[in-house]
C-alpha cells in the first residue's frame, strides 16, 4: 500500500471527481439550461430542462415553444417534436448538449478519442464547490472549466471557448 500523502490539490480534484461519479444518485430536477455550441457568444440559447439521471431520462423544451425533445436512456428512444426514433445501443453519447451536465460521462472532457477537452488535474475551490480546469485536446491554448456544485452534488456549468452549458434555477422534484 502506498503511504505517500496526497496534496491539497489532489484532494480537491478527487473530491470533485467523486461528486461527478455519483451522478446516477441524482434525483429528478428541473432547471433553466443555457447553452452554446461554437465560439459565437450571441448564439447562446435557453431551454427548460427536466432531468432524472437516476432513470436516464430528460426532456427539453424551448422557452418560446416549438422545440420539444425527450430522451429515455433505458429504452434507447429519442422523441423530437413528437417523432420517436431508436437510439443505437452502442452510442457513447446521445444526450443533447443542454442535458449533458446531468449526465457527466456525456461531457466531452474525459480525454477519449471523441472528446474535445480533457481534465488537467487542477481544481480550484469556488463558492459552493469546485472548478475543474480543462484543456483542449488538440489546441492547448484553448482552456475552460467545469464547475461542480457540492450542495447540488452535480456539475452546473461547463465553460469553454467552443462549448458552454449552465444550469440555473435548479429545482428538485418530489416525484
Amino acid at each position: 500500500m502506498d503511504s505517500t500523502p496526497s496534496s491539497p490539490q489532489t484532494d480537491l480534484f478527487m473530491d470533485a471527481l467523486s461528486v461527478l461519479m455519483s451522478w446516477r444518485r441524482i434525483g429528478k430536477f428541473s432547471a433553466r439550461a443555457r447553452y452554446r455550441i461554437g465560439t459565437e457568444r450571441a448564439a447562446t440559447k435557453t431551454v427548460q430542462l427536466t432531468a432524472d439521471p437516476m432513470r436516464l431520462t430528460y426532456a427539453l423544451s424551448s422557452e418560446e415553444g416549438g422545440l420539444r425533445e425527450e430522451c429515455d436512456g433505458y429504452n434507447h428512444t429519442l422523441t423530437k417534436n413528437g417523432r420517436t426514433e431508436a437510439l443505437p445501443v452502442e452510442s457513447l453519447v446521445y444526450e443533447a448538449h443542454a442535458a449533458r451536465l446531468a449526465f457527466p460521462l456525456a461531457l466531452p472532457i474525459w480525454g477519449r478519442s471523441s472528446d474535445d477537452y480533457r481534465l488537467t488535474g487542477v481544481a480550484r475551490e469556488v463558492p459552493d464547490g469546485f472548478d475543474l480546469h480543462l484543456v483542449h485536446s488538440a489546441e492547448a491554448r484553448l482552456r475552460g472549466t467545469l464547475t461542480v456544485s457540492v450542495p447540488r452534488r452535480m456539475a452546473v456549468r461547463l465553460d469553454t471557448p467552443t462549448l458552454f452549458v449552465a444550469y440555473e434555477d435548479v429545482q428538485w422534484s418530489d416525484a
